[in-house]
């Protein structure tokens, strides 16, 4: 078995693996997140339905991998390995990085708005609603905002946030 070759990659050098066709670019986020921005000519397979027979035949291309924050794009890392895929680079910063490095990003006209932003919209109304309806008619609907609270616990401490993938999953968030 061979040992994991994930190696980080500087926007800067990434860029210019992709300038010289040395490289592909592939987005592990959501298909909504996708729509919103991304590296141009980068491919998308979501991890949440991550299979290696979808990111495009490489050849000897190295494959750079990005997410938001890194966290998916490693998990994904991990699988492309496991498929043969062993040219497998982590883009340094993920999407922020990319753009604080000054580079192009593209986005659909008419984009849903931002996966995190759909998240934090839904909680906070959760939270409103189950406290208003605790006040007004029973404390049995704290159970609802102490519900909100331990997803949004359990997300922060392990980087999944299951309602985050709920909503990407939501018809308005999908491609065309």
């Amino acid at each position: 078995m061979s040992v994991l070759r994930l190696h980080d990659i500087e926007p800067r050098i990434a860029k210019e693996h992709i300038d010289h066709g040395e490289a592909i670019m592939v987005d592990v986020r959501e298909a909504a997140e996708y729509r919103t921005e991304r590296i141009p000519q980068s491919q998308l397979v979501p991890l949440s339905s991550f299979d290696s027979t979808h990111v495009a035949n490489t050849g000897d291309k190295k494959i750079i991998l990005y997410c938001a924050s890194g966290t998916r794009s490693r998990k994904a890392a991990i699988l492309l390995h496991r498929s043969g895929h062993l040219n497998t680079y982590h883009l340094s910063g993920g999407l922020n990085g990319w753009k604080e490095a000054g580079y192009r990003i593209d986005s659909e006209p008419g984009a849903p708005i931002d996966l995190m932003q759909q998240v934090q919209i839904t909680a906070g109304s959760a939270i409103v609603l189950g406290t208003g309806l605790a006040i007004s008619y029973s404390p049995w609907f704290l159970i609802l905002t102490a519900m909100v609270g331990a997803g949004l616990l359990y997300a922060g401490m392990t980087k999944t946030c299951g309602l985050a993938v709920l909503l990407g999953r939501m018809p308005w968030n999908q491609t065309k």
